[in-house]
């Protein structure tokens, strides 16, 4: 904390990388049991302004996988399906990242940010879907306690870097 401001100070990018996912994961917004309907999971992910919402064991509490909003949207009723009675295990996907709190940042993410391809060129819709799920932090017993978001690159326009960069390009071109 910074004994001017009171704010808490960011940690730089080297400080971060011997950081554990546990030291800058974000709480967990919401989760919801296997066994609640589908109508119940998209009332949740409305009122949370949220796109995914992981899913866990009812007893446990362990992770089970996530849901996503557009295929409960899509998926769901236009295969005849009632909302208010379809479990979310229909919908269910286990296609996800999770890390242990104990993991080192480095070790999870690399040295470096992911660097993104440009709009159009090569970005997948299941890259696109992939990278917009935060990883999930579990404790030991594989129970959800966080979330973790992607480290972000420069978008790189035609094999060279775009954003901050621009100007040495620029220079460079000359």
């Amino acid at each position: 904390m910074s004994e001017q401001s009171g704010e808490m100070e960011r940690p730089s990018a080297h400080d971060s990388q011997e950081m554990m996912a546990g030291d800058l994961m974000e709480p967990l917004p919401a989760r919801l049991a296997l066994h609640h309907s589908v109508a119940a999971a998209r009332e949740l992910m409305w009122a949370a302004g949220m796109s995914y919402l992981i899913v866990v064991a009812p007893v446990t509490g362990k992770l089970l996988g996530v849901v996503l909003r557009r295929i409960l949207e899509k998926g769901c009723e236009s295969r005849g399906h009632d909302p208010e009675q379809c479990p979310l295990v229909r919908h269910l996907s286990t296609d996800f990242d999770f890390v242990f709190e104990g993991e080192l940042i480095r070790e999870i993410f690399g040295d470096a940010p992911t660097t993104l391809a440009a709009p159009g060129e090569g970005r997948t819709p299941e890259l696109r879907r992939r990278n917009a799920i935060p990883v999930i932090v579990v404790d030991e017993w594989k129970v959800p306690i966080g979330l973790l978001r992607r480290p972000r690159g420069k978008v790189v326009l035609n094999g060279r870097g775009g954003g901050e960069n621009r100007e040495e390009l620029e220079d460079e071109e000359v």
